[in-house]
């Protein structure tokens, strides 16, 4: 009877854990909506294309791992964290998003729950793909993209980019179904400005934030 009990206690407590964390995942994805890109000027051109919806829209902190082929500083790899944000986001990304001067200062950025990773695939795959993102939230899944188009907003900062999925692996609860990926409001993130004196396959990480939008 002691033993019924407790396996009965042990399957409640794992019916706990996991509505708790499908529960979780739903709120990260209702506090990520069309509203965390208000007041975001996106250049036409890295708009995905007529039919796909936002789907979710997460900030990200983290590096960008550079090497040095000989001649120039090559990008191989990021390592970021992704971010769900409660509230609006902080006055400078509105600024570097929008193009325009802040008058006032906005709410901070808020509460932050880490929700996923990003990083570079150790090869390109099949249709082109590298960068991807990955959550577990509340199962595993993950979308890797190439690169379409790009456009340098701001000079001290690497390019804002649209990125099409070229593949999608896990369930549809958050990256399961995505087809396009925005990577706006980029803060930092260069390689470094000068060649001179660097040796073949030296590296240099660069910190750098982003928001990453998710279209399905």
């Amino acid at each position: 009877m002691a033993m019924r009990g407790l396996v009965f206690g042990v399957v409640i407590l794992f019916s706990l854990m996991s509505w708790a964390t499908s529960t979780r995942a739903d709120n990260v994805l209702l506090t990520n909506s069309n509203g965390m890109l208000e007041g975001f000027n996106i250049p036409s051109d890295l708009q995905p294309p007529a039919g796909h919806k936002l789907k979710a829209a997460y900030y990200a902190e983290g590096l960008h791992h550079y090497t040095f082929n000989g001649s120039s500083w090559v990008l191989y790899n990021a390592t970021a964290t992704l971010y769900s944000v409660e509230g609006r986001l902080n006055a400078s990304l509105l600024e570097k998003a929008s193009g325009r001067k802040m008058l006032q200062e906005q709410d901070p950025m808020g509460q932050r729950t880490a929700v996923g990773d990003h990083f570079f695939l150790a090869h390109v795959d099949p249709t082109g793909g590298r960068p991807t993102w990955e959550t577990l939230l509340p199962a595993y899944s993950s979308v890797t993209g190439r690169y379409e188009k790009s456009v340098r907003a701001d000079p001290r900062s690497f390019e804002w980019s649209l990125l099409r999925a070229t593949r999608l692996k896990g369930s549809g609860d958050i990256f399961g179904d995505i087809q396009y990926i925005q990577c706006l409001a980029t803060t930092g993130g260069l390689p470094p400005s000068i060649s001179f004196g660097a040796q073949f396959w030296n590296v240099h990480v660069s910190p750098y934030s982003a928001v990453y939008a998710f279209y399905r």
